[in-house]
């Protein structure tokens, strides 16, 4: 679909510039976000009118969300994304999270003595999680990881 391709050109090029713009301190899940407004995913996604689960916004039936925080919320986020592809919202959706080093950076960062990444997901952890995952999971899905 043409639509698509232009929606998905959207995206690597905001992935492009994301990953290449100098940065004082490490943009977070907001920045990210507010980035996508401007490129035209306007608004959240509720899953329904008495929820407060969403995704991160829609644009010609592609999703977005983004998710920077601990691990286990973030395949909370994958109910949400598979809700509202089988209530025929989306076909697709991308998840945006941060590389293994990016989520160690963004835990070091207020002291570099701190190890580890401070059980903040990363695109690896994603990728373990979703060889279970993908059973039930059946929605057209892209992780990426943004290293900043």
């Amino acid at each position: 679909i043409a639509s698509d391709s232009i929606v998905h050109s959207l995206l690597f090029q905001l992935f492009e510039e994301l990953e290449t713009e100098p940065y004082s301190e490490i943009p977070g899940q907001r920045d990210v976000v507010r980035r996508l407004r401007e490129y035209g995913w306007d608004r959240k996604v509720p899953i329904g009118y008495n929820s407060n689960h969403s995704i991160d916004g829609e644009l010609e039936r592609v999703g977005v969300c983004v998710y920077f925080g601990h691990r286990e919320a973030a395949f909370q986020r994958l109910l949400s994304i598979q809700s509202l592809f089988e209530d025929d919202v989306i076909d697709e959706c991308f998840y945006i999270t941060q590389t293994a080093e990016t989520a160690d950076m963004r835990h070091q960062k207020g002291d570099p003595s701190r190890k580890g990444n401070g059980n903040r997901i990363s695109f690896y952890d994603m990728e373990i999680g979703m060889e279970y995952y993908h059973r039930f999971i059946t929605v057209p899905l892209t992780v990426v990881g943004i290293q900043f």
